[in-house]
């Protein structure tokens, strides 16, 4: 039994997504991993504040105050899932707040980017997915680890992916003792089962959102419409 409850080694906690929570912004999403949250606000495409930044594709800046090391590496990933040649000599500007952190929160932090990017409705040619992975006893694998369990096992390691291409990494961070390249290629493995649950969840949010908006309108038509008859 895990520390939270779970019985499975390999099962994620609950997810929960929460598009447009924000209203400055021109997209944000309120990312959920059991107790980890995390808040994203995405700001663009939009002119960049110095010429100097001007150049032929998008600039995606990161902004996560909470946890700068990981700004590089959610950078590049995301650098490379949007379609920066449709947004010449613009930024977009993602922020990014950990409201709990509960373990996983670079998992959770990316996670809550991209669903922040396409309630903006940036053009991605490829959703990126990112598993934290813990070794513990025995080599033994824990998936979506809380903060405890981050506690006590020292080696950890985060994996992204993609939809497109679940087998190829897009990134990684983390270490530890005895992460020797079979126990990567394990973690690799395990990591890439467990993506498509992401990929699911994070198309049902947005299909969800769209439905709603639908219905809104459809009503607003309605109601506009019998109030003239």
């Amino acid at each position: 039994m895990r520390p939270d409850g779970r019985s499975s080694a390999g099962t994620l906690r609950p997810l929960s997504c929460e598009l447009a929570p924000l209203s400055r912004s021109d997209g944000s999403a309120l990312w959920k991993a059991g107790s980890t949250q995390v808040l994203a606000a995405v700001y663009g495409p939009m002119a960049p504040r110095k010429t100097s930044l001007e150049r032929g594709s998008a600039i995606i800046s990161i902004i996560y105050a909470d946890h700068r090391e990981h700004e590089d590496l959610l950078e590049k990933v995301l650098a490379g899932c949007v379609c920066a040649d449709q947004y010449k000599r613009c930024v977009i500007e993602v922020v990014l707040q950990a409201i709990h952190d509960d373990g996983s929160v670079l998992s959770c932090a990316l996670h809550a980017a991209v669903a922040a990017l396409m309630d903006a409705g940036i053009c991605m040619r490829q959703l990126p997915v990112a598993t934290s992975v813990v070794i513990g006893e025995d080599h033994k694998l824990l998936l979506d680890p809380d903060q405890e369990e981050e506690r006590l096992l020292k080696s950890c390691l985060t994996l992204v992916s993609s939809n497109s291409n679940p087998d190829t990494l897009l990134g990684s961070i983390g270490g530890g003792k005895d992460l020797s390249l079979e126990i990567v290629l394990a973690c690799q493995d395990a990591a890439s089962k467990a993506a498509p649950v992401v990929f699911s969840f994070l198309r049902m949010a947005v299909e969800q959102k769209i439905t709603r908006q639908s219905n809104t309108l459809l009503s607003s038509n309605y109601y506009g419409k019998s109030s003239l008859l």
